[in-house]
């Protein structure tokens, strides 16, 4: 029997959902709980998005169905959420540099002592200069992605591919050549 954090009834720990962070291995709310806190969130947050100045009905269903699917949002869409990065990035800069700092050790740990850094450099180069050269920003992309459910690829000369930021945003970390 475990008490549920949210209804303070008892319960069977079978009405618990498994998180292993946890000492018994079980979440602190029990499943019914759970459910209603997520569905709470989910209309906090859907609300919270309708509230936004200036758009239509037709634009928040819009929104609504391409949540989470950048490479869908029209360039108003883009150009409000970058606009709303910014503004989070002003209010927060010690957010900011924690998420790059977390970003850079996890690129870290991915990158092997027998990986050729004079070669990863003048890709990150050739990136830059094409990205100047044209008016299309280029990005460095890592063919095999280093966080994804299946498989985690490393941070090393063979693994990078220049790319287009529109393609590598569209494809995520969700695809790879052989992928199973």
């Amino acid at each position: 029997m475990k008490t549920c954090t949210g209804c303070l009834q008892q319960k069977s720990l079978d009405q618990f959902n498994k998180q292993s962070a946890n000492k018994d291995g079980l979440t602190y709310y029990c499943k019914t709980c759970a459910t209603d806190r997520a569905q709470a969130h989910y209309y906090r947050t859907t609300k919270r998005q309708r509230r936004k100045p200036g758009r239509t009905p037709e634009e928040i269903r819009e929104v609504d169905r391409n949540r989470g699917k950048w490479h869908l949002l029209s360039e108003r869409e883009k150009e409000m959420s970058r606009a709303a990065f910014r503004r989070w990035s002003k209010k927060y800069p010690e957010k900011v540099r924690q998420r790059a700092r977390l970003r850079e050790a996890r690129v870290a740990h991915h990158r092997p002592k027998w990986a050729n850094r004079k070669i990863m450099d003048a890709i990150y180069k050739v990136a830059s200069i094409a990205k100047q050269a044209t008016d299309i920003n280029f990005t460095v992309d890592h063919i095999v992605p280093l966080k994804s459910k299946l498989v985690c690829g490393l941070h090393v000369e063979h693994n990078l591919t220049i790319l287009e930021a529109s393609a590598n945003s569209s494809k995520g970390n969700k695809f790879w050549p052989d992928m199973p």
